[in-house]
């Protein structure tokens, strides 16, 4: 894996050519990707912490924010995250997930949803979580597998974007997974 940011946010040049070799998180501020994985992968079978759905499914850590920033409300900005999927296609990941998002888009980045499906990678991305029906990228891209969340009576959650672009629902509200240092939640 690759941490195309690196760990000052401050000095991140879009495109450029910061970063390092170690995508591992350093903090509280960048384990949503740590949780997203173990739900995916985390060892069964060992009597320790959670089961995941994929237990033997290999991971490729791409880490797209900063060890440092906590500027929003105490976790990391996705500053690469396009960068990421182009990082992860070209290294011939089958499937790339997206845990995140935001309002609006871009030609550039349905360009590289794009990119990543031409190399035969299944881009699976969040609807997001403002409970609206509005475009979220890069979750409402053609070519995205979108996931909206359910929660404990398999309804809709509270908080999950809805409309036409979502293909999928699956579990979101209280789900146990790996953590960020060596921890469950």
């Amino acid at each position: 894996g690759w941490d195309l940011v690196g760990s000052n946010y401050e000095s991140f040049v879009p495109g450029g050519t910061k970063g390092d070799n170690n995508p591992a998180p350093t903090g509280n501020n960048n384990d949503h990707g740590t949780h997203v994985a173990g739900i995916a992968a985390a060892a069964s079978n060992n009597r320790i912490g959670v089961a995941s759905l994929a237990n033997r499914c290999k991971i490729l850590p791409v880490k797209c924010t900063a060890d440092n920033d906590t500027r929003g409300s105490g976790s990391a900005y996705i500053l690469s995250g396009y960068t990421g999927i182009v990082y992860a296609a070209t290294m011939g990941a089958a499937v790339i997930n997206c845990s995140w998002g935001g309002e609006g888009g871009s030609q550039v980045e349905q360009d590289l949803i794009n990119f990543a499906t031409q190399r035969g990678s299944l881009v699976v991305a969040a609807a997001g979580n403002n409970s609206s029906d509005a475009f979220f990228s890069p979750g409402s891209y053609k070519n995205v597998l979108s996931v909206a969340a359910t929660d404990q009576s398999d309804r809709r959650a509270w908080f999950s974007n809805y409309g036409d672009y979502v293909d999928v629902s699956a579990p979101g509200v209280g789900i146990w997974s790996t953590l960020y240092h060596s921890t469950y939640f």
